[in-house]
């Protein structure tokens, strides 16, 4: 607020135009606000990321553990067919 009121002030008393410094201050006020929406674009996409990256751990998961269990349903009829060959 101290800046704002000596820029005033200031470009006030050298005849500056107002326009040009409100300009500037509007030029500032929309590149901060288009950085903003970035950031928070970024964190979207994170986050969707993120989600993506724990649903296929999940589903891989699921498959690793259907695996195992039909490696070890075969490993039983195997130990069967042995024992019944002895």
């Amino acid at each position: 607020m101290v800046i704002f009121v000596f820029f005033i002030f200031f470009f006030d008393n050298i005849n500056f135009p107002l326009f040009y410094f409100f300009s500037f201050f509007s030029f500032y006020n929309t590149v901060t606000e288009e950085v903003g929406k970035l950031e928070g674009n970024t964190r979207d996409t994170d986050s969707r990321a993120k989600a993506l990256a724990a649903r296929n751990t999940a589903l891989n998961f699921d498959r690793i553990k259907s695996d195992l269990n039909q490696v070890r349903k075969e490993n039983k009829d195997l130990s069967k067919q042995l024992k019944g060959t002895k």
